[in-house]
């Protein structure tokens, strides 16, 4: 049974010569830290509100889903403001990339994350 004890990250390139670093690949316990931040209620808006697990509708719950797993996935990024300075990478900024970015980003993680098909699945 293999345990996944390494930290090994994939680069992934952005718009305007970024990139960010994701987990290359997830462990029992990523998977459950985002199952927690989905239930605490981490779907954050705009504005950085906090709405609660119980209030949010399926869409809500799906878009929490998702910026659960670019928290836990994504490491680290290049990005930086007008003024030079690296931008923390939080749940706020998250929200703030460029559509084109968090679509490369989500696809990247759902290809690491997704569940490997046997050769035989594969064949049937």
């Amino acid at each position: 049974m293999p345990l996944v004890t390494g930290r090994d990250t994939d680069t992934i390139p952005l718009l305007g010569g970024d990139s960010c670093e994701i987990l290359r690949r997830w462990s029992q316990g990523d998977i459950m830290d985002m199952q927690q931040m989905m239930a605490s209620g981490i779907k954050m808006g705009v504005q950085g509100e906090e709405v609660k697990l119980e209030e949010m509708d399926t869409s809500q719950m799906i878009e929490a889903s998702t910026f659960a797993a670019l928290i836990v996935g994504v490491r680290s990024w290049t990005m930086k403001d007008a003024a030079g300075e690296p931008v923390p990478l939080t749940p706020l900024t998250l929200r703030l990339l460029d559509p084109t970015d968090y679509d490369t980003i989500v696809k990247a993680i759902n290809e690491r994350t997704s569940p490997k098909k046997s050769e035989e699945e594969k064949n049937d």
